[in-house]
């Protein structure tokens, strides 16, 4: 009896830990969406304010220097260029985030399948799962399928 109470103790902590990894997870997705919306947003408005710059120290000065617009918009390629980048790698990270979430489901569900074997072999009556369990479990397979369905903005924006 008292095998059956650490076990079921040490999968409700698992299921605990799975539930809050993957709420972490969903959190960081939807903050990092939000940072790259906000920096598309912020070099746009560099963009706009460089062109607006330059056409106003141009007519102040009565002329276009040819000069000025190619330093700008080199520098302006190598921000969006740097931004391309960012993007890339949040994309390589949220492949990292779907398949830590799959081990996390793939690891909780052999150990619920441990502890059945565990009680069976133990001849000790086997429990179905408690309402807040079954939650839990249903939370996490909508949590993996929404992230191995969904395309982020951040993935698909592109300049």
């Amino acid at each position: 009896m008292h095998i059956s109470k650490l076990l079921a103790n040490r999968q409700e902590e698992e299921e605990e830990a799975a539930a809050a990894a993957a709420a972490a997870a969903a959190w960081s997705r939807q903050l990092t969406s939000l940072r790259f919306l906000k920096s598309e947003a912020d070099l746009e408005y560099i963009e706009r304010r460089l062109k607006l710059d330059f056409i106003n120290g141009a007519s102040a000065r009565g002329s276009f220097a040819k000069e000025n617009v190619t330093g700008i918009l080199e520098n302006l390629k190598s921000i969006k260029a740097k931004h391309s980048l960012l993007r890339c790698q949040v994309s390589q990270i949220t492949d990292a985030q779907k398949g830590s979430m799959e081990l996390i489901r793939n690891r909780l569900s052999t150990a619920m399948e441990l502890i059945k074997h565990c009680q069976q072999a133990s001849h000790l009556e086997v429990e179905s799962l408690a309402e807040s369990e079954q939650e839990s479990a249903m939370f996490l397979d909508s949590t993996i399928t929404s992230i191995t369905a969904e395309d982020s903005p951040a993935q698909t924006t592109s300049f």
